[in-house]
């Protein structure tokens, strides 16, 4: 037996397409809660959301005048990342994902981004870059800190270790 088509939803618009579709072009992009932005081939900013604007503490409206690279701690990454993004396409994947430490102000920032070439579709010509962060800042100091407790614990136990081995000996 064949499966039904879904029933008509009276919230999307009537037009073509699956009501998938449809319902993706009412996802108003500005107020995701992570950030949304897109490149131009020299990393200055064309568009970005607010999650974006509120990672890297930019003006709430208006265009941007920035370059990603003004935000990261270590500028030569962006490069690498744009390198890795472009290698990801060649192997048919659709994005590059890093972890990113950024400065805004005298903040560090650590963000969860993935980055996607943009090309021109008619002449195959690449013409900036789409992606997303996710601010994992907690989170990254949260496994720092963690990684540096068992560190500790570890280094005790050889010392304790050392100790009864010394008191056994003698």
């Amino acid at each position: 037996m064949a499966a039904k088509p879904p029933a008509p939803r009276p919230d999307l618009d009537p037009g073509e397409g699956r009501p998938e579709e449809r319902s993706l072009e009412r996802v108003d992009i500005l107020h995701l809660p992570i950030g949304v932005y897109v490149l131009d081939g020299e990393g200055r900013f064309r568009d970005c959301n607010d999650g974006v604007r509120q990672i890297l503490g930019l003006p709430a409206q208006g265009a941007v005048d920035a370059q990603i690279t003004d935000f990261y701690a270590e500028p030569s990454r962006f490069a690498e990342l744009c390198d890795a993004a472009l290698r990801a396409e060649r192997r048919g994947l659709g994005f590059e994902k890093a972890i990113v430490h950024l400065r805004v102000g005298d903040r560090d920032v650590y963000v969860e981004d993935y980055l996607k070439p943009l090309r021109d579709s008619e002449r195959d010509l690449l013409i900036g870059y789409a992606g997303c962060m996710a601010d994992i800042t907690e989170e990254h100091r949260s496994a720092r800190q963690s990684a540096e407790l068992k560190r500790q614990v570890e280094e005790l136990t050889f010392d304790i270790g050392r100790i009864l081995h010394a008191n056994t000996s003698t």
